[in-house]
């Protein structure tokens, strides 16, 4: 087992910033996956989970710059993008992180999904995706853009939580793709 390797990027929030800051990291994971890896199906799935977390980022956090964090090792890798500007809210909930563990919050829903913010303690929610089966659903088009986004970095991982460290004020989004496809 080869020993895990990391590297924390520092990144502007700016939208003229994000190709060069997806390439840039892209290259960093498909230069350090194990060789046994398909690099063109992670290297998709990196990439759009990148894309999202860098325009929520610029979206939302109202900082000029975003941490990332990527650890790669023979069986997962994990990024973890950090800052300190603005607590995540969705939509009009004050905080879901008032609420007890298990405290499930729909996100949004269409034809296909549900989207749901699932409390684990009182600084971190997970996101999970229920596929939908209801051909009656009625989509929420105005909710659907909005959290776009969120669904896509659910699907794309294993694991995606959300972590608020109320002392620091620091913002942290974690993304955990598991290699080996044991789940984890």
């Amino acid at each position: 087992m080869a020993q895990p390797v990391s590297k924390q990027f520092i990144l502007p929030n700016t939208r003229q910033s994000i190709k060069s800051s997806v390439q840039e990291l892209l290259d960093f994971v498909i230069n350090h996956l194990p060789a046994h890896i398909d690099k063109e199906v992670i290297s998709f799935k990196i990439e759009v989970i990148l894309i999202e977390l860098l325009t929520n980022g610029i979206k939302h956090a109202g900082t000029k710059e975003t941490l990332l964090d990527i650890t790669i090792d023979d069986k997962s890798i994990n990024i973890d993008k950090s800052d300190f500007g603005n607590r995540y809210q969705p939509g009009n909930i004050t905080s879901l992180l008032i609420h007890d563990s298990g405290y499930k919050e729909l996100l949004t829903k269409d034809g296909l999904h549900s989207m749901y913010a699932v409390v684990e303690n009182d600084t971190r929610i997970k996101f999970v995706c229920e596929e939908e089966g209801d051909d009656d659903t009625v989509i929420d088009v105005s909710n659907l853009m909005e959290h776009f986004g969120l669904l896509i970095i659910t699907k794309a991982s294993d694991n995606f939580t959300y972590t608020y460290n109320i002392e620091l004020g620091l913002n942290t989004f974690s993304v955990l793709l598991v290699l080996d496809g044991s789940p984890f």
